[in-house]
């Protein structure tokens, strides 16, 4: 699929933005990839608002995550996504799972991971799943 500015748009970027991820990439990006930017960048994540507040902060652990959620006024979430239990990516799963209630949680990390005590609903991404949100969808390449 051709990324046009019409998609651009319905991804709730700017032209300036998808220049920026150009750069990032140092290529067009795939609508894919497109779509993690336009999830990770939305408001709804709070990162266009935030990024200048959080460069000050430290970027692993559970000193970040659940304070920035208290902060952000979330009490609950629907779900996590991990995608694998290195310290960059799950480092904050247990006091986010101990401190916010979510109610479930997708990952793909060994099931006997120590991460997974007390997971709600712990589901194991399977190669080929796809999930859609907020006008975006990812997929399990495992």
């Amino acid at each position: 699929m051709t990324i046009t500015l019409e998609v651009i748009a319905a991804h709730n970027l700017t032209a300036e933005e998808y220049e920026r991820i150009r750069e990032i990439l140092g290529r067009e990006p795939n609508l894919v990839e497109l779509g993690i930017f336009s999830v990770m960048w939305s408001e709804h994540c709070s990162y266009k608002s935030s990024r200048v507040h959080l460069k000050r902060l430290p970027t692993t652990g559970e000193r970040v995550i659940v304070p920035f959620l208290r902060a952000s006024g979330v009490g609950r979430l629907s779900g996590l996504i991990v995608s694998h239990d290195d310290n960059d990516h799950s480092g904050g799963l247990r006091s986010v799972l101990r401190d916010v209630p979510a109610g479930w949680l997708l990952h793909g990390m060994p099931a006997d991971s120590p991460l997974l005590a007390g997971a709600p609903d712990a589901r194991h991404c399977v190669r080929g799943q796809r999930w859609s949100w907020n006008r975006s969808s990812c997929s399990c390449r495992m």
